[in-house]
């Protein structure tokens, strides 16, 4: 097979040690996870988003974000945390302490799925999703531990040892040696995404100022947005726009930095990607909404949001989306949110694997909307919203591909045997 995609869920287990998960359907060579301590779908108070990705046992990067819901202003309970040799890194921060709840690394990459060894658990299983890529068509892929840089301009980064087509950089803005888990500091992230002429951020933060409890929320055209959301709205951390996929790596244009930050960036080379934005359809219009304007078919597609509508400027209130398909029936979405509140601490978070985007609105909370996901189409996919409101939001796709010459064969090799396409 050219390009292979697979978006899934898996059950963390209860006990260390090694743990095989299979059903994936091919080899992985590269595996992205994403947890939000859920034990189950639906809404839960609180956030512990940890996003990692890895190709070996040597080759991973993780980080995560805890912000403790229902706790005074003045009191800490938000931290972060990242490691470059792990690929699961969840801490939970306290207003003691923040301690390891649920930490993993690569053991291998298995012909049918993967297996993680587990050195933190808890006493009860939390759903842990995942993408996996694989296929002939990706040749290489590596992960890297970047720092940004003391003063704004062009940065190039090298040392990948061949020119990526696609990137994907995840942060949360520490500047302390990794790994590291930090209590009382601000439970910021980001995810973005590049390729050849184009690339998107989107980022959230969860911070205490004296007795006031702030989140906020951004999404941009860039390849690395990080906020400060101790202050509504939130200000720009730091930020940089993406000028080039280069033969050893790539080069970023800094407009704004402040010390030598920590991200980690996923390259990878092989397949066709396709990388845009769209608005998702509001009320009264449900129902399915094609995305199209690829010049290929898709065999997976990933989503990242932050729950508003397009803007260049940040805003207060916190929320974060992130999903992604291969399939009507292989799709995961996880959400969460957050206000601004004078007293007490006001996050959720949302878990759903029959569906691939939802917003989420903190305090009750109140899911504002839900789309499932319907096909791969010839350029692009299709999505079934069931839940909309008044806002268009939008939302930013990564879509993964088969080569062109690879897609051109397999549809020839169709046509010779009859079988639609």
């Amino acid at each position: 097979m050219a390009m292979q995609v697979k978006a899934g869920s898996i059950d963390s287990p209860t006990g260390t040690g090694n743990q095989a998960f299979t059903g994936v359907g091919f080899q992985p060579k590269v595996l992205l996870l994403f947890f939000d301590k859920s034990t189950a779908d639906g809404n839960a108070v609180s956030w512990m988003r940890c996003m990692g990705f890895g190709t070996s046992s040597t080759d991973r990067a993780a980080h995560g974000t805890s912000y403790i819901d229902n706790v005074a202003g003045g009191t800490a309970n938000m931290g972060r945390s990242v490691s470059g040799t792990h690929v699961l890194y969840a801490y939970e921060a306290s207003s003691g302490a923040i301690t390891a709840f649920l930490v993993a690394d690569i053991v291998t990459l298995d012909a049918d799925g993967f297996t993680l060894n587990f050195t933190t658990v808890q006493a009860s299983a939390y759903k842990i999703n995942y993408i996996a890529l694989g296929g002939a068509d990706l040749t290489n892929y590596n992960v890297s531990t970047r720092q940004a840089p003391a003063a704004t301009g062009s940065q190039g980064y090298t040392g990948e040892g061949f020119q990526p087509d696609c990137i994907i950089a995840i942060g949360t803005g520490t500047t302390t040696a990794l790994p590291v888990s930090t209590n009382n500091a601000g439970a910021r992230n980001q995810l973005s995404f590049g390729i050849s002429g184009s690339a998107f951020a989107s980022a959230y933060d969860g911070n205490d100022s004296d007795l006031t409890k702030y989140t906020g929320k951004g999404q941009k055209a860039d390849i690395m947005l990080m906020l400060n959301a101790n202050a509504s709205p939130p200000v720009v951390l730091y930020e940089a726009t993406l000028t080039s996929l280069d033969s050893d790596g790539y080069t970023w244009n800094w407009t704004t930095t402040s010390n030598a930050r920590f991200f980690f960036v996923l390259a990878l080379k092989g397949g066709q990607y396709g990388l845009g934005v769209f608005n998702q359809n509001v009320t009264p219009t449900t129902g399915n909404q094609a995305v199209s304007g690829l010049a290929f078919q898709p065999v997976g597609v990933t989503f990242a949001s932050f729950g508003a509508a397009s803007t260049t400027s940040l805003s207060a209130a916190a929320q974060h989306g992130v999903g992604a398909a291969n399939s009507s029936t292989s799709r995961f979405a996880l959400t969460l949110a957050g206000a601004v509140s004078a007293n007490t601490s006001v996050v959720d978070h949302n878990l759903d694997n029959a569906n691939v985007i939802k917003s989420l609105t903190a305090g009750t909370p109140t899911v504002n909307t839900v789309a499932d996901f319907v096909s791969l189409d010839a350029t692009g996919f299709t999505i079934n919203n069931t839940t909309v409101d008044a806002t268009s939001r939008e939302i930013i796709y990564l879509m993964f591909g088969n080569t062109a010459v690879a897609a051109a064969a397999l549809g020839a090799y169709k046509s010779l045997l009859g079988v639609g396409l």
